[in-house]
């Protein structure tokens, strides 16, 4: 099963399953929480049941509300690996259809599939949306040249959609019951969505946890974080939000479909998945 479609109110929503990426909890994931020893991190993971092995997946976002198709981030765009377009396909739905792509950030393996292999766009027919700051931190000259590598997925996906680009300032409303959310610390201008019609509401928070065990430790850094103690504040902050407001909650790397609930637990929280259908 590569999607999952749920409703809030009168949103239709559908997870779109990117990549389902079976990991090992070895200590090589918990290198990717460098504040946290192997041990500390099997500690926790003793604590929640998850056992040896778990899931590191990429869950794309579509939400129809009767105008406007919107698709949450575009995956990695890897031929050989990338199954986006083949759940679109599933949810009888084409790149054709979708006429707003929202950048939750310009990390590759969100950004990616912003075009084919030729250069050519993916969804021709959309607009395209991010946060201003995500958009000014990675165009600007000084940071590019930064970069190294990751300058070239910049210049071949971000830069040519200058023109079809919309900038967004914090907490602003980007379609009939969608509001953007602001999430910095995993990038500069990170941010997430929150969902809200007919008295339901989803929190969809992009890449704020990157590590299951983040859930109960909130204060472990994720490597890919750029700004680390941004990144816990928000951390903290948003899973505060879910727990507390019993929001229905969308990570993209969590295991497919990527939908729970935040429960406190103690000094942390505890991650409750919502099955797919």
């Amino acid at each position: 099963m590569a999607i999952h479609r749920f409703e809030v109110g009168t949103l239709k929503c559908i997870v779109l399953s990117e990549l389902q990426n079976p990991v090992t909890y070895d200590e090589s994931y918990a290198g990717s929480l460098p504040n946290a020893s192997f041990d500390q991190m099997r500690a926790v993971l003793d604590e929640i049941g998850a056992g040896e092995t778990g899931n590191h997946d990429m869950n794309a976002l579509f939400v129809d509300d009767g105008n406007n198709k919107l698709l949450v981030d575009t995956g990695l765009g890897n031929p050989e690996r990338s199954g986006l377009l083949a759940s679109l396909a599933e949810a009888d739905l084409s790149p054709e259809d979708i006429t707003i792509v929202y950048l939750t950030h310009f990390h590759g393996d969100h950004i990616g599939g912003l075009t084919h292999p030729d250069g050519s766009l993916t969804f021709p027919n959309a607009r395209y949306v991010t946060m201003k700051e995500e958009w000014e931190h990675w165009t600007n000259e000084a940071t590019l040249a930064t970069m190294g590598e990751r300058a070239a997925l910049i210049q071949q996906k971000i830069l040519p959609l200058k023109d079809k680009m919309t900038l967004l300032a914090h907490s602003n409303a980007m379609m009939a019951g969608v509001q953007v959310v602001a999430a910095p610390g995993h990038t500069p201008g990170h941010s997430g969505l929150l969902l809200n019609s007919m008295g339901q509401r989803l929190l969809a928070l992009a890449d704020t946890i990157g590590r299951l065990p983040q859930f109960t430790r909130p204060d472990w850094h994720f490597i890919y974080d750029a700004d680390k103690p941004q990144a816990v504040l928000t951390r903290e902050a948003m899973l505060e939000l879910a727990a507390d407001e019993n929001l229905l909650t969308f990570f993209y790397h969590m295991a497919f479909p990527g939908l729970g609930y935040v429960e406190r637990a103690g000094k942390g929280f505890r991650w409750v998945p919502v099955a797919s259908n």
